[in-house]
């Protein structure tokens, strides 16, 4: 089995590569757009679509076109890719124009894919990719091959069916930086407890809600949204935030109120931690510092005024 990892923020936001090492690689050499396909239909739905791609280089290059399915490997959110053994998987419900050509240098292809559900599918969560890989040229170098076998593609997430119901839990929230750093960092694990291969088949995730901080008496001191990490099945993924707010001080509480998916109920957590921001020791040491300055520049006034008031009494 062919594991290939990738970071779940290359997965939605630069084209999805076999390695980092490729990704530099191959998207000098490719382009493609879009990078996800995110899409919801229904049992015995077809649908079309176009992937579009681009030769920056200067030379032709020949494209195989492939596809495999894909999951979540660890709690960083690297993604296996693989070819399913399960007679309802992705490769076998898209279909893809061409599976070779050749790409002049400079120009741009539409790629036609389509999607078809068969009545008899699972319903529930269906994650696939169409890569396009550079094939070497026959007279290139052994080095050269190597250097042009990267790919890229486009990443599909497909929900199939009505009644969807997503399964997760929030644990291990906790606190990341120490007292005496300016902001203030936190982490949780997201929990998808679904299956990929039950019936329905595990939808994926994506924690949405907020952060917030408060103080002793209850006011909000701080506030951040959390979104997009996105939790495939059968995945605990850590998904970290921070907060700016220079004038923290003292004991507080951080409440996360977080939802599987938009739209869904809320779930909460709260923790409690000290900070001792950087801004307000300094604040609180310039303040001493002018303080200390004052009282050593009024010491003297106050001892001669003593001494006097001691040599007033002796004269009397």
């Amino acid at each position: 089995m062919e594991r290939i990892f990738i970071f779940l923020f290359l997965l939605f936001q630069l084209s999805p590569i076999t390695t980092l090492a490729e990704a530099n690689l191959a998207s000098d050499m490719l382009q493609v757009q879009p990078l996800k396909y995110e899409e919801k239909m229904n049992l015995g739905e077809v649908k079309e679509g176009t992937i579009d791609i681009m030769n920056p280089s200067k030379q032709a290059e020949t494209i195989q076109v492939e596809t495999s399915s894909y999951r979540m490997a660890n709690v960083t959110g690297q993604l296996e890719f693989y070819q399913s053994q399960n007679p309802n998987n992705f490769e076998k419900f898209v279909t893809v124009s061409e599976d070779r050509f050749v790409l002049p240098s400079g120009e741009g292809k539409k790629v036609t894919f389509r999607l078809g559900i068969p009545i008899s599918a699972a319903a529930g969560g269906y994650y696939g990719a169409i890569f396009f890989r550079i094939l070497p040229q026959e007279t290139a170098s052994d080095q050269s091959k190597a250097y042009t076998s990267g790919r890229v593609g486009t990443l599909f997430l497909i929900t199939v069916g009505q009644g969807e119901v997503r399964q997760g839990e929030v644990r291990n929230f906790h606190a990341l930086s120490n007292p005496f750093e300016q902001q203030s960092k936190f982490e949780f694990e997201q929990l998808n407890t679904s299956k990929y291969d039950s019936d329905p088949r595990g939808l994926y995730l994506k924690p949405t809600g907020t952060l917030t901080i408060k103080n002793i008496f209850g006011q909000t001191k701080a506030e951040q949204k959390v979104t997009g990490s996105y939790v495939l099945p059968e995945t605990a993924r850590k998904i970290q935030t921070e907060l700016d707010n220079p004038y923290l001080f003292g004991l507080y509480k951080a409440e996360l109120a977080i939802s599987k998916y938009p739209g869904e109920p809320v779930m909460t957590d709260t923790i409690t931690f000290v900070k001792f921001s950087p801004t307000v020791l300094a604040m609180i040491g310039f303040l001493a510092l002018i303080i200390f300055i004052v009282m050593a520049s009024l010491r003297p006034k106050l001892k001669r005024k003593k001494n006097e008031k001691s040599k007033n009494k002796a004269k009397n």
